[in-house]
């Protein structure tokens, strides 16, 4: 982003964001049970703390599990990270899983 095109919303926002680093990553979290759900605005929380919230969630048919996207602090944003979705006072455990989710090496399209 060129922060020299003149004065625009968000311009110190992005000057603070680009000094201090991003603190925050959209991670793609898949449940490690079946049974698990959630529909978003859940909390992602760590003990007492709350990491973040779950944006989006639906099951994945091509993958057979439950996926859900949050935004998670940068130090638990790295692939194979565990974390925990807390639904209706019930915490079901999740994975930080990397994206593409469905045919990453690209098998089918060459197939």
């Amino acid at each position: 982003m060129r922060l020299d095109k003149g004065d625009f919303q968000g311009r110190e926002a992005l000057r603070r964001i680009k000094e201090e680093g991003v603190g925050r990553r959209l991670c793609c979290l898949t449940f490690t049970s079946a049974d698990d759900i959630a529909l978003g605005k859940e909390p992602v929380p760590a003990g007492d703390r709350v990491l973040g919230y779950v944006t989006s969630a639906n099951y994945g048919y091509s993958v057979g599990k439950y996926i859900a996207y949050g935004y998670l602090p940068v130090e638990y944003a790295a692939e194979g990270t565990e974390v925990e979705v807390e639904y209706f006072g019930v915490r079901h455990k999740a994975v930080v899983s990397a994206e593409p989710l469905y045919n990453p090496h690209m098998e089918k399209l060459k197939a």
